[in-house]
């Protein structure tokens, strides 16, 4: 199965990615998180260290949500559209919805600041075989290829997110009044549809993408559904 992502703008993709190999598995680890929530700068840091360290099959996303803006401080990176997606996470999942939220492979749900917690959900994740093994490539014209190999279930759903890491933003009001908190992998643009055998993700419309940031694609069975598989290629100017 072959589906092309195409992102046009005046950066590139660097043909080096990252992606789940054969037999291996994937922890996808998705933060929900605010800069106007002072319990969050702790997970913050959790996730830009899982990142950091760069173990194969682990891929890390933060979703700044905006419910927390009336404290003074707009999150710079808020979007509606993630406490929706936060919603219906806990609704799928039987679940509350709080900051800063963690769910591993779509799976398991934990407070993003624990780390013993945090690392034994990832090890948990690594352990199980991928059911999808998805392979990514860049041409040269500036299009994703990715390849999806493995039994796909019949509500398989393919998930993209464009993501970018900010070294820190200066907070100026509200419960983080003073400090500098530093991001990783912030989502700013996400999109699902289902998984065919042939598709298309169209571009995003950024005119121009983030320089420290990547494009990460999954695959889950349902929308809020278990990790089958995923991969991630990193942006370069």
């Amino acid at each position: 199965m072959k589906i092309l992502l195409t992102v046009v703008c005046g950066l590139c993709c660097t043909a080096v990615a990252a992606g789940n190999q054969e037999g291996a598995g994937v922890a996808l680890l998705e933060l929900y998180t605010s800069e106007g929530c002072s319990s969050c700068p702790p997970a913050d840091g959790l996730l830009g260290q899982i990142a950091e360290e760069a173990q194969p099959g682990v891929f890390v996303l933060a979703y700044h949500v905006t419910y927390w803006d009336y404290l003074g401080w707009k999150d710079s990176f808020g979007n509606a559209a993630f406490d929706a997606r936060q919603r219906a996470y806990a609704d799928a999942l039987d679940d509350s919805v709080y900051t800063p939220q963690l769910i591993v492979n779509g799976k398991r749900v934990l407070v993003g600041s624990r780390e013993g917690a945090a690392r034994e959900a990832l090890r948990e994740a690594l352990a199980e075989k991928a059911r999808v093994t998805v392979s990514l490539s860049r041409d040269g014209t500036g299009t994703v290829v990715y390849r999806l190999e493995g039994a796909l279930p019949a509500k398989a759903v393919l998930h993209t997110a464009l993501t970018a890491s900010p070294t820190a933003i200066d907070v100026r009001r509200g419960e983080n009044r003073g400090r500098r908190l530093k991001h990783t992998a912030v989502v700013r643009r996400y999109r699902h549809q289902p998984a065919r055998s042939d598709g298309r993700v169209e571009p995003f419309g950024e005119p121009t993408l983030p320089s420290h940031g990547s494009v990460v694609v999954w695959v889950t069975d349902g929308p809020y559904g278990p990790v089958l598989g995923a991969a991630a290629v990193a942006l370069k100017p």
